[in-house]
């Protein structure tokens, strides 16, 4: 509930339709028991009643005529400008406030010390609004020491400087125009009321009148945790979704609560109702162009030396819907499209968005991963848990920012903040370098030239060959890489604000992509190539054409930072991992975000996407790993027992399992099918956790934990036959 109502039925004028008039003190004194009575607050009426000098609320009524809140409302919204308001005051009066909240008893000390921060905000925002700077600055300074757990929230304040900042920001935007919700108990508002009257704090009061919305409901006070997750969802009255700062979270953004539990924004029920179409394309090669496996010799690099004999494909027959299975040549594996309850495909059209034509090469490639998909070790259940190899880089002394690994985990890339990019070939073939133009010039038919006719074999050059190379041409740290499924096209980000498309046959930079207003964090390639998306500090996500230097698609909805990109594997969806603590799913085609999951306390930092497309994971700052549904949109649960950020993700090829690296120094290995069969006997329980609680156990779906030394976590990836890999830096 607001102190003062400023939307009731009897709008009052606006300030400069009113004559000037003077409030004195006794009138602020009777307008506030006025206020208090009408609200239903008699106890705190009668106390402030015994104070000397002081008429009754009946003849405060009888003498003013005052008998709506809203003309209250206007005499006290006048106090300012009756009043000159000096820096100074905004010092004093909440210097008392925080004084009285921590002198006050311990019962209620949790549920008063919420009011702090947000009037420390405003306080700090009306200064710099009044062009106050400097004391802005020494305000800032003098309390920011009581409010650590904003601080990622906290350092976008300290960046503002001038009243038009103020305007511009993203932080003073949150908070001038929505409004800070908390919940206190009724004998807690009661001494905040009986405090602000006492220190005629009226510069206070119009700010929470103005600014913050106080709940008060009847009962014990609550708990610290509990104080602590009530306050914080700010109200928005505009259409768009509503904005939330954390009393213990620290991150701006849109923090609707979480996907499963009580009450859920509508806004986000009706973008989770949206229909997600999560199967994954009848793979795009046999489809295509139906292969016999033994007709089609297997080379690791090049294209086939013979064509591919094409299998024609069968017509469905009459009922039978199109593309609904199909068993892949030479295996017993049957793919066959999930379907609604309507018993319609979750599966998008193959033709729903534009792909690339299907090269030989392509296939040859997907060739190669069913040979080694089909000798996978079983993992999960009753199977065994993960072989690992782990890769640590020693004596980084340029700062690495990124690993990953290629999709068949020979090649490792890592970013630097020296600008450069390296790339490691983990099976130990050396990368050989090119002919020189003159060597070049001896090709008698150009038009006929491979990549294999460009490398130099010469003694020398095998001899000076090595199997690592850098990649020379960002200007900022490179903050991200990614590998293209045929092992030929290298994607990385950087501070500069491009992205780079580099070739690995020939070690060089083809294409800087542009467009981005700020640091690009996260790249990935879709499952076919062609296609990628990058993320950005600009709250951006952007889809890209290899082939075009423009996006095609720029995704926007996020209220900060978009940290991680991650393509689906049926290339039709791509999803978003964001600082303002939210994962969001965006249709490629339509550029619409259809899916919308809240419940992280901190921001996101890594994403993975089960090979079957329809379960979704994202960790971050919070320690915690979130087990989501493509379909249903809701949490499926949450794994606890990381100690550190988490940074990285991985399922298995089956996807039953799913692996997470930490900057605690543990690779942690979770059961995927206990927590969905767990779910789904309980859908419930996972929800039954306040969303900014924090977890004191580790969770049961937890297989086992492997421990590196002194090594954080960087990167994950399983390999086609279920070995885990893993990389990071040791720290000394």
């Amino acid at each position: 509930m607001d102190l003062i109502d400023s939307d009731s039925e009897s709008k009052p004028q606006s300030q400069s339709e009113l004559p000037p008039r003077t409030i004195s003190d006794d009138e602020v004194d009777r307008l506030l028991r006025l206020s208090l009575l009408l609200r239903g607050r008699r106890s705190t009426e009668e106390m402030l009643k015994r104070l000397p000098q002081v008429q009754s609320v009946e003849e405060l009524a009888a003498a003013n005529a005052l008998d709506s809140e809203a003309a209250i409302a206007t005499l006290i919204q006048l106090y300012p400008a009756a009043e000159t308001t000096t820096p100074q005051k905004y010092f004093e009066m909440y210097d008392q406030l925080v004084r009285w909240a921590h002198q006050s008893l311990d019962l209620y000390k949790s549920e008063l010390k919420i009011v702090l921060y947000p009037l420390f905000v405003h306080c700090y925002l009306d200064l710099l609004e009044h062009n106050h700077i400097d004391e802005a600055k020494k305000f800032f300074g003098i309390h920011r020491g009581l409010f650590e757990a904003q601080a990622f929230h906290m350092a976008r304040l300290e960046m503002l400087s001038t009243p038009q900042q103020v305007l511009d920001s993203e932080v003073g935007t949150l908070f001038r125009r929505n409004k800070y919700t908390m919940r206190l108990s009724a004998y807690s508002f009661d001494l905040l009321i009986a405090f602000l009257h006492e220190t005629r704090s009226m510069l206070l009061i119009g700010l929470i009148n103005h600014y913050i919305n106080i709940s008060v409901f009847f009962g014990s006070p609550l708990q610290p945790i509990e104080a602590e997750a009530a306050a914080g969802v700010v109200d928005d009255p505009s259409n768009r979704l509503p904005l939330r700062v954390t009393g213990a979270g620290g991150v701006l953004g849109s923090s609707l609560g979480p996907a499963t539990g009580s009450g859920p924004s509508v806004m986000v029920s009706a973008i989770n109702e949206r229909k997600v179409l999560w199967g994954t394309l009848p793979d795009i090669h046999e489809v295509e162009l139906l292969v016999d496996d033994a007709a089609f010799p297997v080379r690791r690099r090049g294209p086939p030396t013979t064509a591919a004999p094409i299998i024609p494909m069968q017509a469905p027959a009459a009922g039978e819907v199109p593309n609904s299975s199909f068993t892949i040549p030479g295996t017993a594996v049957s793919h066959r499209a999930p379907q609604d309850e309507e018993g319609r495909p979750l599966r998008p059209d193959r033709e729903r968005i534009p792909l690339p034509r299907v090269k030989d090469s392509d296939l040859h490639a997907r060739i190669h991963t069913l040979r080694e998909t089909r000798q996978r070790v079983a993992l999960g259940g009753t199977g065994a848990l993960p072989t690992t190899a782990f890769y640590t880089m020693l004596n980084a002394n340029r700062e690495v920012n990124c690993i990953n690994f290629s999709e068949d985990t020979e090649l490792m890339a890592a970013g630097f903040s020296d600008s450069h990019v390296q790339v490691w070939n983990l099976r130990g073939d050396k990368f050989l370098p090119l002919k020189s133009g003159a060597d070049l010039d001896a090709v008698p038919d150009v038009s006929s030239i491979t990549i294999d006719d460009l490398v130099d074999r010469s003694p020398a050059a095998m001899l000076a060959a090595s199997e690592t190379r850098s990649l020379m041409g960002h200007s900022g740290a490179v903050y991200s890489t990614d590998f293209s499924t045929d092992n030929r096209l290298l994607l990385s980000a950087s501070q500069d604000s491009t992205v780079r498309l580099w070739s690995l046959e020939t070690m060089s930079n083809l294409v800087v992509y542009r467009g981005h207003l700020s640091p690009v964090w996260s790249v990935s390639f879709a499952s076919v190539g062609h296609y990628f998306a990058s993320a950005s500090h600009d709250r951006t996500a952007r889809l890209w054409s290899c082939e075009e230097i423009y996006p095609l698609r720029i995704f926007a909805g996020h209220e900060s930072d978009v940290d991680v990109v991650k393509f689906h594997p049926n290339c039709n969806y791509v999803a978003t991992g964001s600082s303002d603590r939210t994962v969001r799913l965006w249709d490629v085609q339509s550029g619409e975000c259809v899916r919308l999951f809240t419940g992280h306390t901190g921001a996101v930092m890594s994403l993975a996407i089960s090979p079957d497309g329809k379960y979704i994971a994202s960790s971050g700052v919070d320690k915690t790993v979130i087990l989501w549904d493509l379909g249903s949109g809701r949490r499926v649960s949450t794994f606890s027992g990381h100690a550190n950020v988490v940074y990285s993700l991985d399922f298995s090829i089956e996807g039953s399992l799913l692996a997470s690296g930490s900057a605690d120094s543990t690779v942690r290995i979770w059961d995927v099918k206990a927590a969905v069969s767990s779910a789904a006997s309980s859908s419930n329980a996972t929800a039954r956790r306040p969303p900014n609680a924090k977890a004191a156990i580790t969770s049961p779906e937890l297989l086992t934990t492997y421990n590196t030394k002194s090594t954080p976590v960087s990167c994950l990836r399983f390999s086609h036959r279920n070995l885990l890999f893993g990389a990071g830096v040791f720290q000394a």
